[in-house]
């Protein structure tokens, strides 16, 4: 079906480039990834793009030399090229030719000193380093060539070692750069929310919020700060904005729904993960426990994740408590998940019923719900009291 599509697409440039980088960038197929970009550079053969795209599919079949020469040529051709640069030093990288590496990103950064990964990897940067005097040559760097991507990197540095105050003084210099910047909103945000300066971000970020001219990551950021701090009405409204208003993708409105009903006390998680195979399956099936030994089956072994599973539940109370557990009783012992509670249930006569939602999510995590005739209940999680 692939071949199909590329014989349909063999005078077409763009659209070659695009399947050639998903077929390498899947890892499915790289054999007709790499013809689908030589196609596209023999139409198009001083496009800067596609030849990157080529050499860095010849990068990862192995072959170096014709990868970092194809490189070189690109970089001859488009001396303003700051991603054929980057992508000529990692050509050299593999060759362990550092000194041409360097250079290469010397070029990068003197094109686009705000170029993060090039800036990492210049100063050696490592995503748990906090050196001070690293710190000190990135914000050299960054003040010589006004670079809000050097502060941030140093404000991150700083945060690491636990000095807020330099994180801050950082992150601010980043901020006087560039204040359109969404990386720079994003970690000034946190680190206000580290110093527990709520002045600031209501002065500060949520106006910036409100111009409604960033990506929802900075009002989920936002949001996360104010709940930590305490503010949790706050940040549900931010997220309440945020899900309904401008355009909003379908996943941050399922994860703001989520994270809301979490908040308000109607979603809870499992301090348990489920058992689940490396392919994303169910290993054991997931059971009501009940005094006299196993119940219904909530969610079959072999299940695919993410997957869920409902079940009614009898409750003679205001408060039910449902445990659960994954496997059967046997000779290997089931696990516990714990006790999953209901609150706030509205009896009617001495019995109701209420309606529960387990959902095992792909990485092994659990939320369970419940709700009464539509009404959402409050919900709660105690962990196993024994291995049973």
């Amino acid at each position: 079906m692939i071949i199909q599509q590329l014989n349909t697409l063999v005078d077409k440039p763009d659209e070659l480039l695009g399947i050639g980088e998903q077929l390498l960038r899947d890892g499915l197929l790289p054999d007709l990834g790499f013809q689908a970009l030589q196609r596209a550079s023999q139409l198009r053969p001083e496009d800067p793009r596609t030849l990157v795209a080529l050499a860095n599919a010849l990068r990862l079949k192995g072959d170096k030399v014709q990868a970092r020469e194809t490189l070189m040529k690109v970089t001859e051709l488009f001396p303003t090229d700051a991603r054929a640069f980057f992508s000529l030093a990692q050509a050299y990288s593999e060759e362990e030719n550092e000194e041409g590496e360097l250079t290469a990103l010397e070029k990068v950064l003197e094109l686009d000193p705000n170029a993060q990964t090039a800036i990492a990897i210049y100063f050696d940067i490592s995503p748990t380093d906090h050196d001070p005097e690293k710190e000190q040559a990135l914000t050299d760097f960054a003040t010589e060539h006004k670079s809000w991507m050097g502060f941030i990197l140093a404000s991150d540095l700083a945060r690491r070692r636990g000095e807020a105050r330099t994180a801050l003084r950082w992150i601010e210099r980043a901020y006087e750069i560039n204040p359109d910047a969404e990386d720079v909103l994003l970690q000034y945000t946190g680190i206000l929310g580290e110093s527990r300066d709520v002045t600031k971000l209501a002065s500060v970020i949520k106006p910036r919020i409100d111009e409604g001219k960033f990506s929802k990551r900075l009002d989920w950021a936002y949001a996360q700060v104010l709940q930590q701090l305490g503010l949790t009405k706050d940040a549900i409204g931010v997220l309440r904005k945020a899900a309904t208003t401008g355009e909003v993708p379908e996943e941050f409105k399922a994860q703001a729904a989520a994270t809301i009903d979490a908040w308000s006390g109607l979603l809870t998680g499992c301090g348990v993960q489920l058992e689940i195979h490396q392919t994303g399956y169910l290993v054991r099936p997931v059971l009501l426990n009940l005094e006299d030994g196993d119940g219904g089956v909530i969610l079959k072994a072999g299940s695919p994740l993410p997957a869920t599973g409902s079940f009614p539940w009898r409750a003679n109370g205001p408060e039910a408590r449902v445990v659960l557990q994954q496997g059967q009783s046997g000779a290997v012992e089931p696990r516990a998940l714990g006790t999953f509670l209901v609150r706030d249930i509205q009896l009617q006569a001495d019995r109701t019923t209420i309606d529960c939602q387990f959902i095992g999510q792909r990485d092994g995590a659990i939320h369970f719900r419940a709700t009464q005739a539509g009404r959402k209940l409050r919900v709660g999680w105690m962990p196993p009291s024994g291995a049973r």
